[in-house]
């Protein structure tokens, strides 16, 4: 009896530990987030937390890529289009399908800048970090008053909408 209860407490400990080190490594990468990203990401500097008309977006807003870098040391820009574009379609929003679309055409203009593993690391990456449900300034439709599930937009609204993210100066 007393062996058994000698491996309960050696289970338990190694139970504590591993619980001690999960969430150390939660911390950490908290962390990171915050000292890479700040609290609560670029794009919250450029879109106000609150409107009056909940059926009302916001005017488009980019912070290219979002945390990362946008190029590479010898060209600092260039995936930023891939970039700006995604944001786009993040700001619009729309169906989950049209949000794997837009994560599918990052992916591939990466590719086509050289860049096809981080096209998929990131294309992986935003199934988690891009949902709609999530309250970032980054998520699946951002540009629309929080909280937003994923809706197919009307077509004419959609056109309007492409056009309006593509004419600002950048």
């Amino acid at each position: 009896m007393k062996l058994k209860n000698t491996q309960q407490r050696t289970y338990m400990l190694m139970l504590i530990k591993l619980l001690h080190t999960a969430v150390f490594i939660f911390f950490t990468v908290c962390i990171f987030v915050v000292l890479r990203c700040g609290i609560t990401g670029k794009k919250s500097n450029t879109m106000p937390l609150s409107s009056t008309n909940r059926n009302a977006i916001r005017p488009f807003t980019t912070d290219d890529c979002t945390c990362t870098p946008e190029g590479t040391k010898e060209n600092p820009t260039l995936w930023k289009h891939c970039c700006n574009a995604h944001d786009s379609a993040y700001w619009r929003g729309g169906s989950f399908n049209e949000r794997r679309g837009a994560d599918s055409l990052l992916a591939e203009c990466l590719a086509e800048v050289g860049q096809k593993r981080r096209g998929k690391r990131w294309y992986k990456a935003l199934f988690f970090t891009g949902a709609a449900w999530l309250p970032t300034p980054w998520r699946w439709g951002y540009g629309w008053k929080y909280p937003r599930s994923y809706r197919r937009l009307k077509k004419l609204n959609k056109q309007k909408l492409i056009a309006d993210s593509t004419d600002t100066d950048d």
